[in-house]
């Protein structure tokens, strides 16, 4: 009794049991003050990130086009392409290149289907295909070429755009140059028609021939920039077609007959048939038949000495058509030959007279073809 006294006399006015237990106490008191640390922080960052989110701009409208090219670009107003870049300043780049693809297959294309159908009377065409690259890059490179705003998709994160071409506006910059291809084409190649001699025919068609396939390569280009302004141009297309066979036509028909009243055992006639043959024209065993008549008079130039024979040789030739019209002329001289017995220094002068022709003929054959091809006169 005397001890429970004491204890009850120990614990009056103590109001506060933690008083008994001042560890427990301030423990309680550190994790209040963390808690309080940390409820600050996390509220400093959901303020930073609510001020960052209201300041942040609202993602950029995808234009129109991203949904619905035809809409902004309609295919009867415009050639458009889609690129896409992981860089805005390449993103340009990407969609010409697309631009690019897209006329060298389509003119590729354009150009199988032409070479099947280049053929007439059973004569199939020479082929005129160019490598696709080559002709996009040299032959019709793009111009013209304009770009939409770049967009990056924020799907992908890609910047995109949009490469496009303007017909109407191509047109305009493309057309003086196709007319500058097809005007001298056209006229060599209805020079020919209306000429009656057929070997002169052949040379205006080999001087329409080179430029051919750029002419073809400018069409096909065309037909994809505008197919309806394009037909304009179907009578320089089905000229092209023609040009092969027409120019074989030429060649067959203008088959030459030889004349030599004067040879020594056919070396002249020999000569020539060789170098005519060369130059692609059929020798004709008939002048009734024959399209043009290469008539060679031979002067021999014969000289006697006292120290032998001597022999100046030349020959003047010259190819008349049809009508009796001169188509070629040449003279040669052969260098001077000689010898003791007669008949040895006249063959040693034919023969002579024989190089020259097969060393000269081809270069003024070609000179002469040369005239031509500038529309001048043989």
């Amino acid at each position: 009794q005397e001890n429970f006294s004491i204890s009850c006399i120990r614990f009056q006015g103590i109001q506060n049991p933690e008083q008994l237990f001042p560890v427990a106490k301030h423990k309680r008191l550190t994790n209040n003050k963390r808690r309080c640390r940390y409820v600050s922080l996390f509220s400093a960052l959901i303020s930073l990130l609510v001020a960052a989110c209201a300041g942040a701009p609202a993602p950029e409208p995808a234009p129109e086009w991203a949904g619905n090219m035809e809409a902004v670009f309609p295919g009867g107003g415009y050639i458009a392409l889609r690129g896409s870049s992981g860089s805005r300043e390449t993103v340009e780049e990407a969609a010409l290149r697309e631009l690019s693809l897209y006329f060298q297959t389509q003119v590729s294309s354009r150009m199988d289907l032409t070479e099947s159908f280049a053929e007439q009377n059973g004569a199939a065409s020479q082929s005129i295909r160019l490598d696709q690259q080559t002709l996009v890059q040299t032959e019709t490179q793009l111009f013209a070429v304009r770009y939409a705003d770049p967009w990056q998709n924020p799907a992908s994160g890609l910047w995109e755009t949009v490469a496009y071409i303007d017909r109407n506006e191509a047109w305009a910059i493309f057309e003086p140059r196709l007319a500058s291809k097809t005007g001298p084409f056209m006229a060599l190649f209805l020079a020919a028609e209306s000429d009656p001699e057929p070997m002169r025919r052949f040379f205006w068609y080999r001087a329409a021939s080179p430029d051919a396939a750029a002419i073809l390569a400018y069409l096909d280009f065309a037909q994809i920039l505008s197919p309806a302004r394009t037909a304009a141009f179907g009578p320089v297309r089905d000229a092209l077609a023609a040009l092969s066979q027409r120019t074989s036509q030429a060649q067959f028909d203008a088959g030459i007959f030889i004349e030599c009243p004067m040879d020594m055992d056919g070396v002249i006639l020999a000569a020539l048939t060789k170098a005519l043959s060369a130059e692609g024209f059929p020798v004709s065993a008939d002048r009734d038949a024959a399209g043009a008549v290469c008539r060679a008079v031979v002067d021999e130039g014969m000289e006697q000495r006292e120290g032998g024979t001597f022999y100046n040789p030349q020959i003047t030739l010259g190819i008349s058509g049809r009508t009796g019209e001169a188509l070629f002329s040449l003279s040669l001289r052969a260098p001077r030959q000689s010898a003791v017995n007669p008949a040895i220094a006249r063959r040693r002068g034919y023969a002579a007279l024989a190089g020259e022709l097969q060393t000269q003929f081809h270069g003024e054959f070609e000179r002469q073809f040369a005239a031509t091809q500038t529309g001048g006169e043989l």
